[in-house]
């Protein structure tokens, strides 16, 4: 029976635990530099670990410094196998890099790692993508995505065959029917637009930022309209639109049913749902390497959280910079699963995709 005193004495003891855990926790970064290892140079992956790094640091007791490192290399995947083999697990060397899920998935040449070995720290989906295409490839012009199955002398603007953008485009595009050329090697927005502008190429696949950034001026000035985005599933399974970053877009599933008045279904349906959740479950990662500190995991999970979901300023920068196209933060459980799913998959999905990324592995090579 705990009586009014020893009640006391109970609080008390909790009290002291809780500070000495506070002042513990306090300690741990002090004084010290934490290295966020990237794979990439300047832009892009690079910018968006420097800004929720910059707004970590205010979450993280004892007030360390966040060094962000390049490490280029194999896109991202030399940084990802030092992550493994050679980081301290001390706390003092983490890494931010897009998740190569379909890299695990296909037994992509490089990959020496599982993503399930490492410490998961956090997670950020980026916004939907887009696919976009000249507006006069069709008499009158593109009024509406489903008006893209009449144009002729289709020519994809692509980056390579294994790329995310170009994979769920042209697999899309596949799928609601469409013929087309792929032409490879474009390696940024603005090519990619200019391209598309000068009529070289004619359709391609954008990230949000990309949209709004790179293709801004031809979409304003009516060269370029969007097709459709990728929607994301909600909580219950089912597609979900989204009415303020895309607003007045249809959605890949409805210019689907749009040309073909049923939705979509069917092995290759299924094997591309698959990979299109995978994106929209999380598309960078942040993470340590397997058995890091547990006391240093704790802490920066909980500090990319709070900078990732409710520091005004972190969104507020992501806002300036990508233009709207601020990465929703993924749910610890979720982020967990959607790793596992990678490391014990449908044994039909994994075939399905690794019979074709082999087959695009080797065009790739063969055009070299």
């Amino acid at each position: 029976m705990i009586t009014a005193k020893n009640g006391l004495v109970v609080l008390l003891a909790a009290g002291l635990l809780l500070a000495s855990a506070t002042f513990a926790n306090a300690q741990f970064y002090k004084g010290k530099t934490i290295n966020v290892i990237i794979g990439f140079g300047p832009g892009g992956i690079d910018t968006f670990a420097r800004i929720y790094t910059r707004h970590m640091k205010k979450y993280i007791p004892g007030n360390p410094n966040i060094v962000v490192r390049s490490m280029p290399g194999a896109a991202s995947l030399k940084s990802v196998n030092f992550m493994k083999d050679k980081a301290p697990k001390d706390g003092l060397t983490v890494s931010y890099n897009p998740w190569q899920a379909m890299a695990e998935l296909t037994n992509a040449p490089g990959v020496q790692f599982s993503y399930k070995d490492f410490t998961l720290l956090g997670a950020v989906a980026a916004k939907p993508s887009v696919a976009v295409a000249r507006a006069d490839l069709v008499p009158g012009g593109i009024k509406r995505g489903a008006d893209i199955v009449k144009a002729k002398n289709l020519v994809y603007t692509g980056r390579n065959r294994t790329h995310n953008l170009d994979l769920e485009t042209v697999m899309a595009a596949e799928i609601l029917g469409l013929k087309f050329r792929y032409v490879p090697g474009y390696r940024s927005g603005s090519k990619i637009a200019a391209s598309i502008e000068q009529n070289e190429t004619n359709f391609t696949g954008a990230g949000i930022s990309m949209y709004n950034g790179a293709f801004n001026r031809v979409v304003t000035n009516g060269t370029v309209v969007p097709l459709w985005y990728y929607p994301p599933r909600d909580a219950q399974g089912n597609y979900a639109e989204d009415k303020v970053v895309y607003k007045g877009m249809k959605s890949f599933f409805d210019v689907y049913k749009e040309v073909h008045g049923k939705a979509p279904s069917g092995e290759v349906w299924e094997a591309y749902s698959f990979f299109m959740d995978l994106r929209g479950t999380m598309g960078q990662i942040l993470f340590g390497p397997p058995g890091m500190n547990k006391e240093a995991a704790a802490i920066l999970s909980k500090a990319f959280k709070q900078a990732a979901t409710t520091d005004p300023d972190a969104r507020a920068d992501l806002h300036k910079v990508f233009r709207g196209a601020v990465p929703d933060y993924t749910p610890f459980d979720k982020a967990v699963a959607a790793i596992d799913s990678i490391a014990n998959p449908d044994p039909k999905i994994k075939a399905f995709w690794q019979a074709r990324m082999d087959a695009a592995r080797a065009a790739r090579k063969k055009a070299k």
